[in-house]
């Protein structure tokens, strides 16, 4: 009998813990793009989202995360630490906020040729990297120490939100 007691409040006071347990999640998303002309370089409107899966923790994006756009290995346009502000989702919740990645590189040669007929095509597909700095939350244990970057993959203009892994994270909750 006192087995079988100890037994269910180890039970009761786990599974809460579990329940409870920071479970931050990251999206993003490629809205749209400045102007049809790759030749000037291109700007993207970006939506960044962050969720809690958890029942009891919030999470957040902290000021200094960065966002990069790439085409073929080449970086286009990047939303720095000043467009990114402090964002967090009550638990069971997500919130999202707007910004703008601008350019950093006017494309060359092949990639230039490339981007410029999957545009006029309506196939091209950016690589988008989400950069977050260190102690941000949803990156649990060892991780919480350092900054990280997690390539979110490739997107197209206008598709829907895609979840950008954190090294802590399960990708069948999203």
């Amino acid at each position: 009998m006192l087995v079988v007691f100890c037994a269910v409040v180890v039970v009761c006071a786990l599974v809460p813990i579990q329940l409870l347990k920071l479970n931050a999640q990251y999206y993003v998303a490629i809205a749209s793009v400045s102007g049809p002309d790759p030749t000037r370089g291109l700007s993207f409107n970006l939506t960044l989202s962050v969720a809690s899966w958890s029942y009891g923790a919030k999470a957040c994006i902290k000021p200094g995360t960065r966002v990069e756009v790439s085409h073929r290995g080449v970086q286009l346009a990047m939303a720095g630490p000043a467009e990114v502000r402090q964002l967090c989702a009550e638990p069971r919740e997500r919130a999202e906020q707007r910004m703008v990645a601008r350019v950093t590189q006017v494309p060359l040669g092949h990639v230039l040729d490339s981007l410029t007929a999957d545009m006029r095509n309506n196939v091209a597909v950016f690589d988008v990297t989400l950069h977050l700095p260190a102690g941000s939350y949803g990156v649990q244990g060892e991780y919480r120490r350092y900054k990280w970057r997690t390539d979110c993959g490739g997107m197209r203009v206008g598709d829907t939100a895609v979840m950008c892994p954190a090294p802590n994270q399960d990708e069948k909750m999203g």
